[in-house]
């Protein structure tokens, strides 16, 4: 018996959802480029918030509070800068200063587009757990 060799329908759903991918990668507004700059814009925003909260005046009977405070921002900025050094070379094709030729700008407008989201929603998540930790002993440190 001969094997069959062909195109299912799911391979035709596969290729056109990579393609939908592709086109929205290079759309101005919601491409690539804007998701990236977005990204970035977000993650500078909390490092300033992480070096207000290192700069806060507690008394001295929250002593232990304080460090443990400043040991979470610490790990979230750890994380933070871990990401943008690991992804540093979208910069200079997705950044608002486009340094990078029109091939490996447009080749990384893809790269992002496909592969970047898992690797942004996992950063989330666990920026998320350092920002809720912060909250949870910024409040009971007001309390």
């Amino acid at each position: 018996m001969a094997a069959g060799f062909g195109f299912s329908v799911g391979d035709f759903i596969a290729c056109t959802k990579v393609a939908k991918s592709v086109y929205l990668a290079f759309r101005e507004g919601t491409g690539a480029s804007s998701t990236y700059q977005r990204v970035v814009a977000d993650l500078n925003g909390l490092l300033c918030g992480l070096e207000e909260i290192r700069c806060l005046e507690f008394d001295e009977s929250q002593k232990h509070q304080k460090l443990a405070l400043q040991e979470a921002a610490d790990q979230c900025q750890q994380t933070i800068e871990t990401f943008l050094l690991q992804h540093a070379k979208f910069k200079a094709s997705l950044g608002k200063e486009h340094t990078a030729s029109k091939f490996k700008t447009r080749f990384h407008k893809v790269e992002w587009a496909l592969f970047m989201k898992s690797e942004v929603d996992n950063l989330r998540t666990q920026i998320l757990g350092h920002t809720t930790t912060i909250n949870t002993l910024l409040i009971t440190m007001q309390s």
